[in-house]
């Protein structure tokens, strides 16, 4: 046992946390990783007392979900088709989100025009925003009913909603919440973007939102947010931004940029799915 997996026991321990589950993950990384298995009825709580160590650990609490990808996390976290952490964290810096984002809307309206879609939608409440700001986003009423989001689907089973018996807890070597993508090797497949587009944009939502990760499955990533917008503007703006970053979640999900801004306009948890 090394002195740092020691030192970790220690911490963990002194916070009541229970150990005995307690293993190293073996990645063939340079960085040491640990997994914390609970009971997914106890997932929350577990991360939020993790979540409180950080700063004496330096380990950030990490949802990956039960066992069934664990093999292909451990085979993706070694693997170095991003480069080391470190070369993944150096090209986030020099991604501008802003740009990031432009490019991205001008990308995905030509993408509309060329398969004959709209680019303005009537139901919009133009004073929210000018009909050029969203142009090509599904647009609509804001919803007479709707409720802001505060709960985390990963330690549930999808389709029974019920508590998942097992999730799995990764414990990874950084106090830094958007650091985590760069370690977790996370993106780079199908429309998700590459692990340096996770960190940039996550910094960025962190500053102005206190956006952290909860928990990062191998399609699936959930944040708890403590300054979620307070009004409609900011949270249809922060909706496209969104939208931009993840299009599954209006596409296959929530059905219109609006739809999306009520969940976000108030809410402490945000969810993003890739198919």
């Amino acid at each position: 046992m090394t002195d740092g997996t020691i030192y970790l026991l220690e911490e963990l321990q002194r916070a009541a946390i229970d150990t005995s589950t307690l293993q190293v993950l073996p990645t063939g990384s340079a960085e040491t990783y640990y997994l914390l298995p609970t009971p997914g009825v106890r997932a929350i709580e577990v991360w939020t007392r993790l979540h409180e160590l950080v700063s004496h650990t330096a380990y950030w609490p990490v949802l990956i979900g039960d066992d069934e990808y664990l093999d292909g996390w451990r085979e993706h976290i070694g693997s170095l088709e991003f480069g080391t952490t470190k070369e993944i964290l150096d090209r986030a810096v020099n991604i501008d989100p802003a740009q990031w984002f432009a490019q991205s809307h001008e990308e995905f309206v030509d993408e509309v025009l060329e398969f004959g879609g709209e680019l303005y939608f009537p139901l919009a409440d133009e004073s929210l925003g000018s009909r050029e700001e969203f142009r090509g986003i599904i647009r609509g009423p804001w919803p007479e009913q709707s409720s802001p989001n505060h709960g985390f689907l990963i330690p549930q089973d999808f389709v029974t909603n019920k508590p998942l018996q097992k999730v799995n807890v990764a414990l990874v070597p950084t106090r830094v919440s958007w650091h985590v993508p760069a370690y977790l090797r996370f993106g780079g497949w199908n429309e998700c973007p590459s692990p340096e587009v996770h960190v940039a944009l996550m910094r960025l939502w962190q500053e102005r939102f206190g956006a952290e990760v909860v928990g990062i499955t191998r399609d699936v990533v959930e944040m708890r947010v403590e300054r979620p917008p307070t009004n409609k503007v900011d949270a249809l703006r922060l909706a496209k931004q969104q939208y931009l970053y993840c299009q599954d979640i209006v596409d296959q999900g929530t059905q219109t940029l609006e739809s999306l801004a009520a969940v976000l306009l108030g809410g402490t948890s945000w969810f993003f799915w890739w198919d």
